[in-house]
Formats: C-alpha cells, sequence, structure tokens
C-alpha cells in the first residue's frame, strides 16, 4: 500500500480490528509510529506494540520505506 504523507511531522497511526466484529467495537489495537524515524529513506522493518483499551494487546510487524526526496533517492 501506498499514499501521500504531507508534512512528515504527524505520526503513522496504524489500527488493527477483530475481523469479526466489522462495524462494531472490534479495535484490537493501534501502534503509532514517528515518520521521523524514516527519514534516511532506508526500507524498515520493525516490530510495534500494539495499545488497546487495556494496555499492550500484542505487536504487529510493519514494513516501511517513505522515499521524501527523489533526488536525494536516486
Amino acid at each position: 500500500m501506498s499514499f501521500d504523507i504531507m508534512t512528515g511531522r504527524e505520526p503513522l497511526k496504524v489500527q488493527v480490528f477483530d475481523r469479526a466484529d466489522i462495524g462494531r467495537d472490534g479495535l484490537i489495537g493501534e501502534a503509532t509510529i514517528a515518520l521521523e524515524s524514516l527519514k534516511d529513506q532506508y526500507k524498515h522493518d520493525d516490530w510495534f506494540d500494539l495499545k488497546g483499551p487495556k494496555g499492550v494487546t500484542g505487536k504487529i510487524r510493519v514494513n516501511l520505506h517513505w522515499i521524501h526526496s527523489r533526488k536525494k533517492f536516486l
């Protein structure tokens, strides 16, 4: 998946929902990722804690690659 990032100052929020509870409050947890850590333009493969209403509910593996300057990347 790819998407546009406007400034890079806001964190990326990843939310995980229980498929059986679509349309209801099926949030398992969410992870917040600081985009500042991706400014080196390398690929990042990291694990993040999923934090739910009752604390940490698990982990999620996320692969990210932010190309914010094509000139520097190429």
